[in-house]
């Protein structure tokens, strides 16, 4: 599953929130005992340092001035969730995760940590933990989207569709906006054989953002099985104008022209097809050439028992 939103780029800090800390941390709120205001001063500049260097992808100066930060308020929760958000986005998923649950025994209402550490060990392959943060983030904010959202594609990794169904519904249902999640709505609904609702998801997904291939190739594949051919073969030209490079939706275009004996055009996408391929697809490339053949003699009127080019469903 692809179209992953909101990964480890939240180390910059609303003002309001930024606000919220330095009184914090001035009034010893943080653990870390009562600050003077210039080492709340000074641990708020190495902080906005951290974001800036992070911004620029120089995570070794982002970690010395968050560390910096730290050295002045060492019970700063949000400063250990920006250390953790850095080591994660340098793929340091261990130290990241230490970092998180450090906050979070620090402030166990702090929903960056827990939904932040779930991307970690998403990332480091700790799947179940995951889920479990993801969990525990919509336990502490039940409006926070990307952890439904994220959740749903891990449920749906591990076959749970049903549980993906409902993770997606409160992520679209929450940000109306997702073009991803409802993307993956339409995925989830065509493993639960639900052509038509999948069918609508995909639709919303390509209203919500027009320059989505991938949404109007989803919704060509399901269109085909409905046997919607003139809106698959619509969609799957869409897709390929979009995203040239996606060298399936010409073959599944080429697949559909020949179903509906538009035999001029299946044997262009079929050589569009073979201009995109990647080599590694020899086998298909050579039933490509083939199948081209064989609609060449059908143009002719040469009758044919070979079977119609199947479409592909990923």
């Amino acid at each position: 599953m692809k179209n992953r939103i909101i990964m480890f780029d939240r180390c910059k800090m609303s003002a309001m929130r930024r606000a919220a800390i330095v009184l914090a941390i001035s009034l010893g709120l943080t653990g870390g005992g009562k600050l003077s205001l210039a080492q709340v001063d000074s641990s708020q500049f190495y902080s906005q340092k951290a974001t800036e260097y992070f911004q620029q992808k120089n995570y070794t100066q982002a970690l010395r001035a968050v560390d910096r930060a730290l050295s002045f308020s060492p019970g700063s929760a949000d400063f250990l969730v920006q250390r953790g958000i850095i080591n994660g986005a340098w793929g340091r998923y261990d130290d990241a995760i230490k970092d998180f649950s450090l906050a979070i025994a620090l402030d166990k209402t702090i929903t960056d940590a827990y939904y932040s550490r779930g991307l970690a060990r998403e990332r480091s392959g700790n799947v179940e933990e995951a889920i479990n943060d993801y969990s525990l983030t919509i336990s502490v904010d039940s409006q926070y989207a990307p952890a439904y959202y994220n959740r749903g594609i891990l449920h749906f990794s591990k076959g749970l569709y049903d549980l993906a169904i409902n993770d997606f519904l409160d992520a679209v249902r929450l940000n109306p906006t997702n073009a991803h999640a409802f993307l993956n709505l339409g995925h989830a609904y065509r493993q639960r054989n639900n052509d038509e609702m999948a069918e609508r998801n995909y639709t919303r997904a390509a209203e919500l953002n027009p320059g989505y291939a991938e949404a109007y190739y989803s919704r060509g594949q399901v269109r085909y099985d409905l046997k919607k051919y003139a809106g698959a073969a619509e969609d799957f030209k869409q897709a390929s104008i979009l995203k040239p490079q996606m060298a399936n939706a010409f073959y599944n275009l080429g697949a559909t022209y020949e179903w509906m004996k538009n035999y001029e055009e299946a044997l262009a996408a079929f050589q569009d097809y073979l201009k995109y391929a990647p080599k590694e697809d020899s086998e298909r490339i050579e039933f490509v050439r083939e199948k081209m053949k064989d609609i060449e003699r059908k143009k002719s009127g040469v009758p044919s028992d070979a079977p119609l080019a199947p479409t592909i469903k990923r």
